[in-house]
């Protein structure tokens, strides 16, 4: 409803008393949700204004009346909800076939321009741009470095006009950005979605080779401990110690979630935030994440994962029911216990995890697992270590 500037004006301008009836031609067109139009007409009720659809008939003054309008209600709902899934799967199943889905294309691309072919054309232009940064970064393996020189050498940012005039980019490179480039898969030729990646019907614009150098390059450094001390120059046993999940959660980037904290006074805060936050420039879809309660998040999840598979006796794969309730007892342990001791019990079943704005995936160690719950590896079920 925050999103409905008409909307929005329309609800002031009833607060102020300027509106006596609102009129609609069909409820659905007014909104789909059974809590938004509660809250609409707690504000209508307390301004004496009253409510009309022109081609529903319901009255909403009797008991029936009310039970018609929460039927209808719960059947836009009910459509809009079902829309929303088939266009998820819809672009979920054209993105598996390489289909470019919209939105502004990266660097080095631009949309096919015949607008009923869903695939990208090389800019050759700017495709050498996006060579020089992986070229860059292969040389001086610092992302620092390479935001110097390419604003030294005048590289720039992808210059996007929208139909609303306006208009976007050709800016020097912040480092995130560059980045953001170097892990992009589009450059391989393949097609993101969410955190898996499929083949492309466009051109790659680096070749597999020059891409693998560049991920291990990047992989390295996010993990290489910085002398003998770390960044803030704790030493690395204190921070394990300190921050449990380092190394094991990566954000939609791929950047991994490194340890950080401020100071306020006597009062010291942690936090895991991306990677690339720690020295480059802002980032704006970087993550900053309080630790302790990002930390409760992630033991929550497990816990709450290891509960439901052994309610199901899911734990393992076994036909014998004195079997099954025995690895479920011991799921229903160790979920237990990991309710008693939060993370320090949860954080060693991690083997990686990808945080989204919408969702928090984690994908546990089978080894560890099996080993917490004192069973065999090829004990456990197949996504026994998906959570």
């Amino acid at each position: 409803m925050k999103k409905r500037p008409a909307l929005q004006q329309l609800l002031g301008d009833i607060g102020t008393g300027r509106i006596d009836m609102v009129v609609v031609y069909k409820i659905d067109r007014l909104t789909r949700s059974l809590a938004d139009f509660a809250k609409l007409v707690d504000q209508l009720d307390a301004a004496g204004c009253s409510f009309v659809s022109v081609t529903q008939a319901f009255n909403t003054s009797s008991s029936m009346g009310r039970l018609t309008l929460n039927v209808l209600l719960s059947f836009a709902q009910f459509e809009r909800e079902v829309t929303a899934e088939r266009i998820r799967d819809k672009i979920a199943a054209s993105k598996k076939k390489g289909l470019w889905m919209g939105g502004v294309p990266p660097l080095g691309y631009d949309p096919h321009p015949e607008r009923t072919r869903r695939e990208l054309v090389l800019n050759e232009g700017e495709a050498v741009t996006v060579r020089r940064l992986f070229a860059l970064y292969q040389e001086l393996g610092c992302l620092n470095a390479v935001t110097r020189q390419a604003d030294v050498e005048g590289l720039r940012s992808k210059h996007h006009a929208f139909k609303t005039s306006r208009e976007q980019g050709n800016r020097p490179f912040s480092r995130g950005q560059i980045y953001h480039v170097l892990r992009n898969p589009t450059y391989l030729g393949r097609i993101r979605h969410k955190d898996r990646s499929f083949p492309g019907l466009h051109a790659a614009t680096i070749d597999q080779a020059l891409w693998d150098r560049v991920q291990a390059k990047l992989e390295a450094t996010a993990m290489r401990k910085r002398g003998s001390k770390t960044a803030n120059g704790s030493h690395p046993h204190a921070l394990n110690v300190e921050a449990p999940l380092l190394g094991k959660l990566r954000d939609e980037t791929g950047d991994i979630l490194t340890p950080s904290h401020t100071k306020k006074g006597n009062r010291r805060h942690r936090y895991y935030v991306s990677n690339r936050l720690v020295s480059g420039k802002p980032d704006p879809a970087g993550w900053r994440l309080p630790a302790k309660a990002f930390e409760a998040a992630v033991a929550c999840a497990i816990q709450d994962s290891l509960t439901r598979a052994a309610r199901r006796h899911e734990v393992i794969v076994a036909k014998d029911v004195v079997v099954l309730q025995d690895a479920s007892a011991r799921a229903h342990s160790l979920a237990a216990r990991i309710e008693r001791e939060g993370i320090r019990q949860a954080a060693p079943l991690i083997d990686r995890g990808t945080i989204r704005k919408d969702r928090l995936g984690i994908t546990l160690c089978a080894a560890a697992l099996s080993n917490a719950l004192e069973l065999q590896v090829d004990e456990l079920a197949g996504d026994a270590g998906r959570r």
